[in-house]
């Protein structure tokens, strides 16, 4: 799970680097990194996964087993909002890959 959560990171900076960059895919993949680590802290920790993409719930119960999570709850609540809006073309953000680039290396800390 580790090193696809990694495969998507590496994604989200390469798209990012384009010019201009491509951060509706950068957004996907870096929330896709974020739920496959999630995913891999619970199973090292011998927690059940159920077929979910809820960041939010996965984050929660990371929290029940390490409150250092704590800290990355806005940014996972950034990356959440980011990741939806640059689905559609009308709701773009010119600055949304400055913002995307912080939050991932926020994560990858």
């Amino acid at each position: 799970m580790i090193i696809k959560a990694e495969h998507d990171y590496r994604s989200a900076i390469n798209d990012l680097k384009d010019e201009p960059p491509i951060t509706d895919t950068a957004c996907f993949h870096a929330l896709q990194c974020i739920e496959k680590s999630l995913k891999a802290f619970l199973i090292f920790n011998d927690y059940h996964i159920e077929k979910t993409h809820d960041i939010i719930h996965l984050f929660d119960v990371c929290i029940s087993y390490d409150s250092d999570f704590e800290p990355f709850r806005v940014s996972l609540r950034g990356i959440t909002y980011y990741a939806v809006v640059t689905r559609y073309p009308d709701d773009w953000r010119r600055s949304l890959w400055m913002k995307q680039l912080r939050l991932l290396r926020m994560q990858r800390k």
